[in-house]
């Protein structure tokens, strides 16, 4: 019988301590059994031992052999010899990776592309959120020339025209230029901007994942509710306890104000739920 679990560590950085003892212990564990069912237990280190003399225990006790894997690991059908148990652990957790960790084997082409477009992505990503977060501050430099406007046939006529003045727009379509004019992705849907398509709270809501506070980064979102729509967005600006923000709820225009500042205020009038959002 095959016993499949995933492993899910919620928090953000500050829980990055435990997060990391828990997932090391089972990199022990996993790394244990695969040398002890391919033979070489003798090159586990202490804590590797202690995880497959456990598991051998365990295994006695319940008449069943138990043995870890790793999703990395490959399938082998039924019946596959020791040789080839052996080889396919090795492309996980055995002398191969060893060998490519202390730099006697070079690292894989494969992975080599992977670990390059990682990097691209991750850098095309910090460049989006720079300049939503630019954007941003941008209105609030001119908010005297940026008035509020919930009409369907104005707020987004600016999607095609960045830096467009006079403005007159409302908060998620304020939000939504930021991420237009910055070539972030879409926070309303999959597809491209049209100011014909949806882009409030509610489809903000709908597309974008949520992330807990301590994770939001600059050029996240954040909604308040009730109603289950959403009643106002705002743009983060900074991280931290308690992040910067950029909101547009009225016609004094764009504001920065921390996120305590606004969530007082939401609080007062009834939305006293805040959900943070990202669209990377």
């Amino acid at each position: 019988m095959e016993l499949r679990l995933a492993l899910v560590c919620y928090g953000g950085s500050s829980l990055a301590v435990y997060m990391h003892g828990v997932t090391k212990e089972l990199h022990r564990l996993v790394k244990g059994s695969a040398l002890l069912e391919a033979g070489e237990g003798d090159t586990a280190t202490p804590s590797e031992r202690v995880y497959g003399r456990l598991l051998d225990e365990l295994a006695e006790r319940s008449g069943e052999q138990l043995r870890t894997g790793s999703p990395y690991s490959p399938s082998l059908p039924p019946g596959s010899n020791a040789a080839s148990r052996k080889n396919a652990y090795n492309s996980v957790f055995g002398p191969q990776l060893k060998a490519i960790l202390s730099g006697k084997k070079p690292v894989p082409a494969a992975f080599k592309q992977r670990r390059a477009k990682r990097k691209r992505e991750a850098g095309s990503q910090q460049a989006m959120r720079k300049k939503i977060v630019n954007w941003a501050l941008w209105g609030c430099t001119n908010s005297g020339r940026i008035g509020y406007s919930q009409n369907g046939t104005v707020r987004l006529g600016a999607l095609g025209a960045p830096g467009s003045l006079p403005l007159a727009t409302d908060c998620s379509a304020f939000a939504t230029l930021c991420y237009c004019w910055a070539g972030a992705p879409n926070p309303n849907g999959t597809g491209v901007y049209d100011a014909r398509q949806p882009a409030y709270t509610g489809s903000m809501l709908d597309r974008c994942r949520r992330i807990p506070k301590s994770a939001a980064k600059p050029g996240d979102l954040v909604v308040w509710t009730p109603p289950g729509r959403g009643q106002h967005v705002c743009v983060v600006v900074a991280a931290g306890p308690d992040p910067m923000l950029v909101s547009h709820g009225s016609d004094s225009g764009p504001n920065r104000l921390r996120f305590s500042a606004e969530d007082a205020y939401q609080r007062r009038h009834g939305h006293g739920n805040a959900v943070w959002l990202s669209a990377f």
